[in-house]
Order: structure tokens, then sequence, then C-alpha cells
């Protein structure tokens, strides 16, 4: 069988992280007899006889610009393969080759009021549009995904399969098993993107509130802007006891997470969830939000708090801070709740499905 897997833009996020990694996943674990065909940059991939790579460097710039030149390199590649697996909610629209999308999150269906107005109309133009032009499979990365889907689309699963397939998590290099994070930083950390849904001003409030009744620890925060940030930056910016850090390198990233006391994230709804588990697999204790797919992804190796609990927002903030056993605890069961997650099991699962599809 011989597959394409368009790689999302390379500008970074999510989806595009997730994108890069499951390529080099399947490049690994690719039968002999088969062939990958990657289209665009991939970290990581492993080039063999049956594994190649087409760049697609200088594609354009904007939303659509970029999706009409993503289009016109999926259709002419596509002419040459049995697949083309779509890692995000894009249908090939010009090619008639059979293909497989994958959803991420509806939150701009859930939640509209979280995005602008022609980026939920896009998104939910697109989400239409790929449905209607009838994938061979849906991949969903939560089962709280799935969920969402059959509310908002019920046909999708009437002739097809909808299956659920959890990305892997990239662990660090010096593994964290019986090596826990240092822990020994005056500070804990929140990693995402600046928008509403990630509820930075929600935890704001409730770290002062936890300043004013003794906390000591600073608050750093990773990320870059995204939709409607500007509230939020100004308050972080302007709150006594916050480091507001903006996008960092990897490097970076790797010493905060390694140094922090722990990590936080307060988000109202995630489609995933990849900082929470990616502290575990550095042994850093975390506090996140209840429900969406942390329940799935996190379970009960984090202490869980509803994201607008104020209170218990301060409760776990000073206790994180203060009961070393605590600390402890979520570290191990963190570690052991982590190793769910691999890029070899995901890989897997989607060369159990490309077959499938045949």
């Amino acid at each position: 069988m011989r597959i394409l897997l368009p790689l999302d833009n390379p500008g970074g996020g999510g989806i595009a992280r997730v994108s890069r990694e499951l390529a080099a996943a399947l490049s690994r674990a690719l039968p002999e007899d088969d062939q990958l065909v990657v289209l665009g940059a991939a970290p990581g991939l492993q080039l063999r006889p049956n594994v190649r790579a087409i760049d697609t460097a200088g594609t354009g710039q904007g939303r659509i610009r970029r999706a009409l030149a993503d289009q016109g390199n999926v259709y002419r590649a596509a002419r040459n393969v049995d697949l083309v697996h779509m890692t995000d909610a894009k249908a090939p629209l010009l090619s008639s080759t059979p293909f497989i999308l994958t959803i991420h999150d509806l939150f701009f269906l859930d939640n509209p009021e979280w995005f602008p107005a022609t980026v939920r109309i896009y998104k939910r133009l697109l989400l239409n549009l790929s449905i209607r032009r009838g994938p061979a499979a849906i991949v969903c990365v939560s089962a709280h995904t799935r969920d969402r889907l059959r509310v908002h689309h019920p046909s999708a699963f009437s002739r097809r399969p909808v299956v659920v397939i959890h990305p892997g998590l990239e662990w660090p290099a010096e593994p964290a098993a019986g090596e826990p994070g240092d822990g020994d930083g005056d500070y804990f950390l929140t990693v995402s993107a600046i928008e509403p849904r990630k509820n930075h001003l929600g935890l704001l409030s409730a770290f002062q509130a936890a300043r004013r009744a003794g906390l000591k620890l600073r608050w750093k925060v990773v990320g870059r802007p995204q939709y409607d940030a500007q509230a939020a930056l100004g308050a972080l910016r302007a709150s006594e006891g916050v480091d507001l850090l903006g996008p960092v390198s990897e490097a970076e990233l790797e010493r905060l997470y390694r140094q922090a006391r722990f990590v936080a994230t307060p988000s109202f709804a995630e489609g995933f969830g990849y900082p929470p588990l990616e502290a575990m697999a550095r042994g850093v204790p975390v506090v996140c939000s209840t429900g969406s797919a942390l329940d799935e992804t996190v379970g009960d190796a984090a202490i869980r708090v509803p994201a607008e609990d104020q209170r218990g927002w301060i409760e776990a903030l000073t206790a994180l801070d203060s009961d070393s056993a605590l600390r402890a605890r979520l570290i191990e069961a963190g570690l052991r709740n982590a190793r769910r997650f691999t890029w070899a099991r995901s890989a897997a699962a989607h060369l159990e499905l490309f077959g499938g599809v045949r």
C-alpha cells in the first residue's frame, strides 16, 4: 500500500507537532511492503527505500493562501498513492484518492465564543466539506473528541469507521523513570497558547489570592498569543509574581519543566492535553482541570480541579507548594500514566487502520 501523509503548517502548534511526530513514528514502523510519502519536513523521519519526503517549503503564508497551496500539493502527490491520511480535518478536495481524516477537537462548535468569527466560520466550513467528501475513516485523538463529533455530525458514523487513536508522547532524552524532576525552582509552570479556552485569567485570580495568603512561588507562563489574547496578556504582565515568557526554545522548555515545582493546566477544555503529560514524563507533579479529554489522558494521576473553582485552585496551589509527600505520590502516578502514550503504539494503530481501508 502507498500512503501519503501531508503535514500541517510547519509554523508550530499542537496539530503541526502531532503531524510531524506521527510521520516520524510511521517511518520507523512501516512494513517493507508498504510505501510512505511525507509531504513536508518532519524531523526524525527515517528515510528508507520505502519512505520518502517531498519538500513543500515556501508554499505561501496566510490561512487562505496556504490552504490553496496545500490542496495543490496534495492533489499532485495523491495521484501516485492508494491512500491519503490527512492529519487534520482538511479533506483533499481536488483528489479522488481515498482519504482518512484526523479530528483533534470541535471547540469551534462547542464554544464558538472562544474564536474570532472568521476562524470559526472557516473551521466549520472546512469540517462540513471534509465530511461531505466521504472519508474512508475518521481518527479522533480522544474519546472526548469522538463523542463531540457524534453530537455535531452523527452522519459521520453511518458509513465509515470512526476510531480513537491517542497521539504518542515524546519522552525526554534522559528517561524520567527513577529520576524525578529537580523540582527545586521557586515557581510553577503553565505551558499553552494564550487564548480564552486556556483560562489563564481564572488561574491568575486564584494565584493572586494564594499569594495574598502567603504563597511564595512565582508563576512562569510559556506560550504564544493566540485568539483574543489581549486581556490575558495585559493582566499577566501587570500581576506581581508572574513571568510571561512567550514562546521558548525546546531546550529552555525542557529546563523549565525539570525545575518547576509543579505544572498547572487550568484549561476549560482540551482535545488531548500534551503539557500535563509532558510534565508527568519528566517527573513533575500536575494540577489540571476536570472534564474534556483530560479525564482520559490524565485521569487520577494529577490533582483535578474544575476550571472555574477558584477555591479549589487556591487549595491545590498551596498544597502542591508545601506537601512534599503529595508531590512524590503524584510524580509516581504521573510517570506510570505517561507510559501509556507511545508513538510506537499510535503508529501501529494507524497502520492497522490503513490496512483495513485498502
